[in-house]
């Protein structure tokens, strides 16, 4: 999108088709100043770096995503080597299996806590805000998102998981009186609070040696959708009857015009391109090439705003392990354990075709002419003319407990680099002892603890945007018409259930209730009628608990994330070495990896 090859005949003159989509001049201006901040992004996407040993972005992912899917090169059609055995054990796969399971044992939902504008913690307000989380997060694709996001972090340079709220109509068909009419309605599918896992390639940025993501100058999110889609989205722009399926709308600086260019890649789909300048507060959509932002392309502003009226860019970025201190993108697992996956599949393969020639090896003859495999069936009798006819095997196959021994030594190695296959629930060699168990619990814990440390702050940032959408979005007035000229304000009311508090499950509603507006706010802070109500539905002792918000003093309050990484690891893991097990089960049998490691270390 944006950027493009034109039709040129020999004289170089343009013939590609002038398309009827010929913006303004404010329009043109910006859409010149985006494709020139968006081919710097391409080419960098496309620029060799050292920091993934002389490759790109993108094929640094290629290959990563290879060795997650266990990619099988094609069957040689060579006949001298199709004979091999080209199989391929998912050891990587496996692994990084195994690190998702341990990291997504726990489904976290960041926990909020709340201050006033006196700096004073809110308690009941950072529970009500936790429940709003905990009600999108019921309500929305979170918990798959979640687990992808994990799982793409271990096998990508980096993952993303947006946050956003969304507002798409969808056509329905209504029956009166016999007769069909049509309507356009709120799509309930595509509307409302949103995660979605966003792929490596369709973000773009501008520098690649600047760490942190909110300190980009731009962002770009780039992503073919269906055309249908695109239409519930951005249907009712005025330029929306210039986008195409199948064609993008090229500016030429030269000409100052723009093209019509067929995209042979895209024929029935559509490129939506966002453009996100969060130091000029500019949110720029495109489609297919085609401006449909607002009139006033000033009037773009970043929709993801916190309760200060400050711009964000809406989703956060994981990754598994540093490059260094200044490169945005990170060494993946897929990546870490690539060199050992390499060898070990290779070595496998050896094995294989070891074992195939040592169990029908192949033969040489001397005083016949070369002989038909089919002589080699077992139980056939083949009789020979010649007296002095003799079949020798040739012997293969003498080194089979080297091949071995090497894929025992890289497979530690692999366990080195992630974490043991038994903390996956699989049992590798021997059976472990108690202490041998838990030693190797320890060692995860210590591996998944740098993961998680990166974890955890990207969740922080992804409860922080989650925060920004209710504040934004979720608990504001909703102007409904009652009648011609007479409009209503309305405020949602939430409604959660099965919420554990001890031993019993209740229900909690929230309720925001703009005649508390301008009252003084008691003990109780912004639900300072939440107790009254408390006793006419039960008291403590009901089943249901009911919260009053003051919405003018809710929007006042800060709210922040507080998260640790025990919170994100399984208790078994999450538990140090107790003294009283260190002196049921001595010191023996212990794992090589653990024997240089202190033992105030292990039982931290």
């Amino acid at each position: 999108m944006m950027i493009g090859t034109l039709l040129v005949d020999k004289d170089n003159k343009i013939v590609s088709p002038v398309s009827a989509y010929q913006p303004p001049k404010d329009v043109v201006s910006l859409t010149q100043r985006i494709t020139q901040d968006y081919s710097q992004a391409v080419s960098l996407q496309q620029k060799a770096f050292t920091e993934f040993n002389d490759m790109s972005l993108l094929d640094r992912a290629d290959l990563d995503q290879k060795r997650w899917n266990a990619y099988r090169e094609p069957q040689s059609a060579d006949i001298d080597e199709a004979w091999r055995w080209n199989g391929i054990r998912p050891i990587t796969r496996n692994r990084i299996i195994g690190i998702v399971a341990q990291m997504t044992s726990k489904i976290v939902i960041p926990a909020p806590f709340a201050q006033n504008d006196k700096d004073e913690i809110d308690r009941t307000a950072a529970l009500v805000m936790r429940d709003l989380m905990d009600y999108n997060i019921r309500n929305s694709n979170y918990v798959e998102d979640y687990i992808m996001w994990i799982t793409d972090a271990l096998v990508n340079p980096a993952a993303y998981l947006g946050v956003g709220f969304f507002e798409a109509t969808q056509t329905i068909k209504e029956e009166n009186e016999g007769k069909i009419s049509k309507k356009e309605v709120i799509d309930g599918v595509l509307s409302g609070f949103q995660t979605n896992n966003i792929p490596l390639d369709e973000v773009l940025i501008g520098n690649f040696y600047q760490r942190r993501l909110e300190r980009q100058r731009f962002v770009i999110r780039r992503r073919y959708i269906d055309y249908d889609e695109a239409k519930s989205l951005k249907g009712d722009h005025d330029n929306f009857q210039y986008v195409q399926p199948g064609i993008k709308e090229i500016f030429n600086s030269n000409t100052n015009m723009f093209y019509d260019v067929v995209d042979e890649n895209i024929p029935t789909l559509c490129e939506e391109l966002t453009y996100y300048n969060r130091l000029e507060d500019a949110e720029i959509p495109y489609m297919n090439g085609v401006y449909v932002g607002d009139k006033d392309t000033e009037a773009n502003r970043i929709k993801h705003r916190d309760n200060e009226d400050r711009p964000k860019y809406n989703f956060a970025v994981l990754g598994y392990e540093d490059i260094n201190s200044r490169f945005f993108y990170y060494k993946s697992a897929a990546w870490k354990l690539g060199d050992d996956d390499e060898l070990v599949v290779r070595t496998e393969q050896l094995l294989a075709d070891a074992t195939f020639l040592s169990t029908i090896p192949p033969t040489t003859t001397s005083g016949v002419g070369q002989l038909s495999e089919a002589i080699m069936i077992p139980g056939k009798n083949t009789a020979f003319e010649n007296p002095d006819a003799k079949i020798q095997p040739i012997q293969l196959g003498g080194q089979l407990t080297t091949a071995f021994n090497l894929l025992l030594a890289k497979e530690r190695n692999m366990s080195e680099s992630t974490q043991d296959p038994m903390m996956s629930g699989i049992q590798a060699g021997a059976p472990k002892t108690a202490r041998e168990a838990v030693l190797l619990a320890e060692n995860a814990k210590i591996a998944l603890g740098r993961f998680g440390n990166m974890l955890v702050n990207s969740i922080k940032k992804l409860g922080g945007l989650i925060i920004d959408v209710i504040l934004q979005h979720q608990t504001i007035a909703e102007v409904e018409e009652i009648s011609e000229g007479q409009t209503v304000e309305k405020w949602k009311t939430f409604v959660l259930s099965d919420v554990s508090e001890g031993d019993m499950k209740t229900t909690h509603k929230i309720m925001f209730k703009p005649e508390m507006m301008g009252q003084e706010m008691g003990e109780q802070g912004v639900m300072n009628k939440s107790h009254e109500l408390l006793k006419q539905e039960g008291g403590v002792d009901s089943d249901m608990r009911i919260y009053e918000v003051n919405p003018e003093a809710w929007h006042k309050l800060k709210f922040n994330i507080v998260l640790d990484v025990e919170e994100l690891l399984p208790k078994v893991l999450a538990q140090p070495l107790s003294p009283e097990f260190n002196q049921q089960f001595p010191n023996q049998n212990i794992p090589q990896q653990n024997q240089q490691m202190p033992q105030q270390q292990i039982a931290k």
